[in-house]
């Protein structure tokens, strides 16, 4: 009988337990994210928590958005009444901007459970385009490569944005100035009071320090986990948030 475990059986053996699974992996991210590559790529069940942890401080991020959410409801429900050539009665909105104060403080933070879906549709691009790349075909590595850039983004752009509200709470009488109101670290803090339209200021908005920094996590995602060589390892992560800005930047010249 042969003792001897495979290596892929013999690291497994080697990922972290305890509280170092649980929120390693989260922290590494930030910190060191070649070590939490190799933590997923050891135990890749432990990609869940970087998840859960994403999801949950989003929820919470989102009680501290309450009132800028309240704003963006209400605003976009007028305007979308007076797209659709709605006479706005005050004794008819009355009830609905109560309604909506109402349900708000429920509905900001649970707004945020979403992220998790959205890990769960990168973690499918990530899959198909490892797939296309000749590297892994396990979902549950393209999975972790997902949950670990979800540190980055959106988690750190949602506790950048919070900060900044936190200290300057915005207000505005229009989604169009919800935009200019939104704090930034990319090429949009430049043309911050530039009469550009939504799709361009969406695009400027995208060339940003924390999606760089997705991009740098995700790369070594891909080379560490999914196995694509290094050039490909960078297109991957490059190529899906071209894809998903130029999607976001749509809907939002849509919605504008």
């Amino acid at each position: 009988m042969n003792d001897t475990l495979a290596p892929e059986e013999s690291y497994e053996e080697e990922g972290p337990t305890g509280a170092a699974a649980i929120f390693g992996p989260t922290l590494n991210a930030i910190f060191a994210p070649q070590a939490a590559f190799e933590a997923l790529l050891a135990r890749p069940v432990l990609a869940i928590w970087p998840a859960i942890w994403v999801t949950l401080s989003a929820v919470a991020l989102g009680i501290l958005n309450t009132d800028v959410t309240r704003q963006i409801f209400r605003i976009s429900m007028i305007e979308g009444m007076q797209r659709r050539g709605q006479e706005i009665d005050p004794e008819q909105l009355r009830p609905m901007l109560e309604g909506i104060d109402k349900w708000i403080p429920l509905v900001a933070p649970a707004q945020n459970l979403f992220l998790l879906l959205i890990v769960v549709v990168v973690a499918v691009f990530f899959w198909i385009a490892a797939s296309l790349a000749g590297g892994s075909t396990r979902f549950s590595r393209a999975f972790g490569v997902a949950a670990i850039g979800a540190v980055i983004s959106p988690l750190l752009v949602v506790a950048f944005v919070t900060l900044m509200w936190q200290l300057d709470p915005p207000e505005f009488r229009r989604m169009a100035e919800f935009a200019r109101a939104t704090p930034t670290l990319g090429l949009g803090l430049f043309f911050a009071d530039a009469e550009v339209s939504l799709f361009v200021r969406t695009l400027l908005g995208a060339v940003s320090v924390f999606n760089a920094w997705w991009i740098y996590v995700s790369a070594i995602g891909c080379r560490t986990l999914l196995e694509i060589k290094s050039a490909a390892a960078w297109g991957v992560p490059v190529g899906i948030w071209l894809l998903t800005t130029l999607i976001s930047a749509g809907l939002a010249s849509l919605n504008g």
